[in-house]
Parts: structure tokens; C-alpha cells; sequence
């Protein structure tokens, strides 16, 4: 089994509250914004809300941080668009007060420690490449779809059938590196190909929702992000 899909989503993970939000001006918090953060929208409206209960999170969205042409730019693939980018002011503009800003902190235990500012800067640009080759790839409806069919008792019995290998075709065909993918999906990828870090251990790309990405140890809330 591949060693990046060794746990299956937890269907018994239960909803639980993001952090107090901390609000800041996008023009005074962009000097602790870095390339390679992560971006987590707080659920609101009827689709957003719908999202987050079917993933149990208080998240609806994940992206993640670009730098283009020394401008911040928000990496995502989203529904009804696919892999996309647009600039981070033009997000928060969208989004007020909903978009929380997570710190992303590399893995530097194998780097000396006069080296380690230039490598952390290198992976986060790993990291952000990676996202950015996203860029046009289609939604993946059809694992957001059967991670909500796997929390029925019913898939879940049939899921037992299974061999392990084939319950992560259902959502990403056996081949994630060239198949759709949906925002958390995409962000947890990035990260363990451009940095080589499982920001969610031994849980699936395609199985990580967005609430499983504000848990992570590598992953701190920084601020809420609002114009």
C-alpha cells in the first residue's frame, strides 16, 4: 500500500468549533503572510454550511498562499471553476472576516542551523510550485461525494468488502497525480510533494478534508483575514 494512503477518513469525527477569530487588516497582517501558508474559509451561507456539516468541520474551503510577481495570490481548486488563482485581496474582498490564515512551519530537523531560514524558504516555494501546478485541474466531485456516502452505515459495511487499494480508487482512481482533485485534497498533496511532509499523518490526500488541515501540528491559526 502506498505509504501516503495507510488511514481512511474517520467517519466518526464529530464537528467541532475553529479558533476565536483574531481579526486583521490584510494591509497590516501581509508582513507575517508567507508563501506556501494555508488559507482556511470559515463555513457561511446554505452551500458553505452544507460543505462543513458533510465534512464535519468548521471549515468549507482550503487554499493555499502564492507569491506572483511579488503579489499574494490564493492557489484553490474549487467547484464550478477547477484549479485556479486569483489575488489574495481580491479573496479576503469576496470573503471578509471568513478567511483564517494558518502558518505553514517545514520540517528542518535534518538541517543545520545556520542553514535552516534559506531551506524553509526553499521548501515553502517547493511547496507553493507544487499547488500552482494544479492550476486547471477539475473538481473532484466524485470524492467529495463518496466521503459523504462513507459516513451512511451502509457504504460503511460494504467499505469492509473491500480490498484497501480499492477503496482509495473510488475517490482517486488509483492515479491521484493525474485524476481531479477538491481544495484540501489538492493543499494536503502539495504539501507532501513539495515538501515532503504528511501535514495530516497517515490520513489520505483524498480523504483530508479541510477541518483534518487546521489540526495539523505543522500547520498554526495565525489571524482572520478581513480588507
Amino acid at each position: 500500500m502506498r505509504p501516503e494512503k495507510n488511514r481512511l477518513h474517520d467517519p466518526k469525527r464529530t464537528i467541532t468549533d475553529g479558533p476565536a477569530s483574531r481579526s486583521v487588516k490584510l494591509a497590516e497582517a501581509e508582513d507575517s503572510i508567507l508563501e506556501g501558508d494555508l488559507l482556511l474559509w470559515r463555513r457561511s451561507g446554505t452551500s458553505g454550511r452544507l460543505i462543513a456539516a458533510g465534512s464535519r468541520s468548521f471549515y468549507s474551503h482550503a487554499a493555499m498562499v502564492g507569491v506572483i510577481y511579488d503579489e499574494f495570490a490564493v492557489m484553490e481548486i474549487c467547484e464550478w471553476y477547477g484549479g485556479r488563482t486569483i489575488t489574495l485581496p481580491e479573496a479576503v474582498r469576496q470573503a471578509p472576516g471568513r478567511i483564517d490564515h494558518y502558518t505553514f512551519t517545514p520540517q528542518l530537523n535534518d538541517v543545520r542551523r545556520e542553514s535552516q531560514f534559506f531551506v524553509a524558504m526553499q521548501r515553502r516555494g517547493l511547496v507553493a510550485a507544487a499547488m500552482f501546478a494544479k492550476s486547471g485541474r477539475p473538481y473532484n466531485y466524485a470524492g467529495v461525494l463518496t466521503i459523504a456516502a462513507l459516513r451512511t452505515r451502509l457504504a460503511q459495511y460494504l467499505m469492509t468488502w473491500l480490498p484497501a487499494a480499492r477503496r482509495f480508487d473510488l475517490v482517486d482512481g488509483g492515479n491521484g497525480s493525474r485524476l481531479p482533485e477538491f481544495c484540501s485534497q489538492a493543499v494536503s498533496s502539495a504539501y507532501r510533494l513539495g515538501a515532503g511532509v504528511d501535514v495530516v499523518p497517515n490520513l489520505a490526500d483524498a480523504f483530508t478534508e479541510p477541518g483534518d488541515l487546521s489540526h495539523s501540528t505543522l500547520l498554526k491559526f495565525k489571524q482572520t483575514l478581513v480588507p
